[in-house]
Formats: structure tokens, sequence, C-alpha cells
């Protein structure tokens, strides 16, 4: 009883310590590495802050509220598209640090799974085998979270929405700088006002999504 209560706690004391091992260099060390190179590659795309170009004179004779309005609207576009930016970061550093850590632990269990293939389970150390389970349970742990909380969709969607937002800066800029539309004609400061607000409000969404029906169904029964 007692030998076999000492093999239990030390199979609970290798998945603890391997776990953490996992959690400090899988997890926090590829989230650090791929979260520093994502951040230096986003910089120069982030809309915000950005002086406004110097205004057209349509835009200045239209009126002080109209070109407020244009400027109140630059900086919500602005910092809409890096929302947008700052969530497809997030969720690409998340996707890349869970496909990493899920395939480390599924080849270093792979190696175990040879040597016990090799010497049998009853007739391996039991640390091997306590630490093939570990890595197994932490590589189907870390496998499902691109399929739960849905990273490539989220990744996909806040990639367009920045790109949108990314064509309504450079269209305003271009009209206080011009005073053109999209098309090259002149057009009044109230009618563009109009313009990239109805275009916002379209666009206007936050796609953050899960899917809890990769969730494992599980059931308890009390026995009979």
């Amino acid at each position: 009883m007692w030998d076999s209560l000492k093999s239990i706690w030390g199979y609970v004391a290798v998945a603890v310590v391997l776990s953490g091992v996992i959690f400090l260099l899988g997890v926090e060390g590829n989230l650090s590495y791929v979260t520093t190179l994502a951040d230096s590659c986003a910089k120069p795309m982030r809309l915000s802050p950005q002086a406004a170009p110097a205004t057209n004179q349509a835009v200045l004779t239209s009126g002080p509220d109209a070109a407020k309005r244009l400027a109140e609207q630059l900086t919500d576009i602005d910092t809409k598209g890096d929302l947008y930016l700052s969530l497809m970061t997030y969720f690409y550093t998340r996707y890349y640090m869970v496909i990493v850590t899920s395939a480390m632990c599924a080849a270093a269990a792979a190696g175990f799974l040879f040597i016990i293939t090799a010497n049998g389970w009853k007739q391996t150390n039991p640390w091997v085998r306590a630490a093939f389970l570990t890595l197994s349970v932490n590589a189907a742990y870390y496998a499902a979270f691109p399929n739960l909380f849905q990273f490539q969709q989220n990744i996909a969607d806040n990639k367009a929405l920045f790109i949108k937002y990314a064509g309504f800066d450079a269209e305003m800029r271009r009209y206080l700088t011009t005073g053109l539309d999209q098309d090259g004609k002149p057009v009044g400061t109230p009618q563009m006002v109009v313009y990239f607000q109805k275009s916002m409000a379209a666009s206007l969404n936050v796609p953050i999504g899960f899917d809890s029906t990769k969730l494992a169904d599980i059931q308890i029964k009390q026995p009979k």
C-alpha cells in the first residue's frame, strides 16, 4: 500500500514539475519571443498617433464644426484600426505559441513512447512512463486551443477590419489634403463627414469568437 501510494505521488510530482517546465519554456518562452517579433513588425503599420495632414481650403471654408468632426473621425478611425491590429497580433502570437508548444510536447512524448515500446509498459522505468503521460496530456491540451478559441478565424477577421480601416485612414488623409473624394472629384466636407460615418458604422465589429462545441463532452456516471 505504501509503495503504491509513493508511486502515485511520484507520478503527480513528475506531472507538476514537467508541466511547469513546459509552461515556462514552451508557453512563456515562445510567447515572449513571438510577441517581441510581432510587435516590431506591427509597429510601422500602426495608424496612430499620426499628425493630420495640412487641411485643404475646401475643409477650412466649410466651417469649424465640420472640420472638427473630420478630425474626430480621423482619430476614431486610427484608434479602431489599431485595435484590430492589436487583436490580430494577440491571436497570432497565441496561435504560434500553442502550435509550437504542442509540437514540442508531442515530439518529446514520441521519444518516450519509443522507449516504452522497446521495453514494454511494465518493464519501463516509472519516471519514463510518468513523463510520457504528462507530455501526451500537455500536447493534447495545447493542441485544442486553436479550434476552441478560433485563432485562425479571429486572425482573418481582425486582419480584414484592420485593412479596411487603414483604407479609411488613407482616404481621409487624401481628402484633408486635396479636398477630393475616392473618385478624384471635389466634394463638400459635410458630405464626407456623412460618408465616413456610414462607412465606419457598417464596418464596426469586435471579432472575438470561440467554439464551445470543441470542448470534450465528459459525462460522469454514478456506478451501479
